[in-house]
């Protein structure tokens, strides 16, 4: 695991009840909204045009209304304003609209359900600051651009599910986690837990492979590049943006001696241009969060 903050250990009993919920299942995960999966079912046909899209889109107005929002946003690099769904799918292409639907539901089934809403929050911007370098470290790296986005926004979904679980088991023991209790047990279980999410919503093989593996992608088999960028961007946004409520003590010298960085083939020099990205990378969280 690439986290350098020292660990703080999961309680026996809590470790134990988790496990036990996680490999029986017995948790509910998020619904993908209708609106969502038929634009990623769309994605997929060889028939779908603009208008056909567009149109599926405005079925749900609170859902559109999010899209056009998020296509707008600095996240996406849009410097020309995007005034129409019709326009955005023109120009943006299925693809990318199809990131946008899922990271819209990701906002609102994922991070902005239930309690916890300031730790929900950081998360959150968490998630959006490795989309941003996410995408970077591909360029930098040559790599197609497509997909790291959503990689590095849903390498930590697992998290808030794991953190309603892990209240339910605080309920029923009776005990209290302690925060680096609490971080250490969202630590141990969202990387499953998210790729369980992941399948289920029939997301890239790629996407899921990086939440599965970006802790530890040497053992990722095949995507292990897109595992192994998705840990930078991961280590990267906690460097950049850190936060108190989601501390791991990663800082950029952290950063540039960690081991993926060899996996990567970067250089110092690359490193130095994607760090010079922090301003643009808060500003884009600012204006999406």
């Amino acid at each position: 695991m690439q986290h350098t903050k020292a660990q703080v250990e999961v309680p026996d009993e809590v470790r134990a009840a988790l496990e036990a919920i996680v490999a029986e299942r017995r948790f509910e995960l998020p619904l993908l909204p209708d609106v969502a999966a038929r634009v990623i079912a769309m994605c997929n046909a060889p028939d779908t045009d603009a208008a056909a899209m567009s149109e599926v889109l405005h079925r749900d107005q609170a859902f559109a209304g999010h899209v056009l929002r998020v296509a707008n946003s600095p996240l996406l690099g849009s410097t020309v304003p995007i005034v129409s769904l019709q326009q955005a799918v023109s120009r943006m292409g299925m693809a990318r609209i199809a990131e946008i639907a899922v990271a819209v539901s990701v906002q609102t089934r994922v991070f902005g359900a239930g309690g916890h809403m300031a730790l929900l929050r950081a998360m959150w911007r968490h998630s959006l600051a490795a989309a941003c370098f996410a995408k970077e470290i591909a360029r930098a790296r040559r790599r197609n651009v497509e997909g790291m986005f959503l990689a590095g926004l849903l390498h930590d979904v697992g998290k808030p599910i794991v953190l309603d679980m892990i209240g339910g088991v605080e309920r029923e023991s009776g005990t209290r986690l302690v925060p680096g209790e609490l971080r250490a047990a969202l630590d141990a279980f969202h990387c499953r837990v998210g790729a369980m999410l992941s399948e289920a919503w029939k997301l890239p093989e790629p996407v899921t492979e990086a939440i599965r593996f970006h802790h530890e992608h040497q053992a990722a088999t095949d995507h292990a590049q897109v595992a192994a960028m998705t840990c930078l961007a991961d280590l990267m946004a906690h460097a950049v943006l850190p936060n108190a409520l989601d501390d791991h003590g990663i800082d950029e010298q952290a950063v540039r001696g960690a081991a993926v960085i060899e996996a990567l083939n970067l250089y110092s020099d690359d490193l130095d241009a994607l760090f010079a990205l922090a301003p643009d990378v808060e500003a884009a969280v600012e204006a999406a969060s």
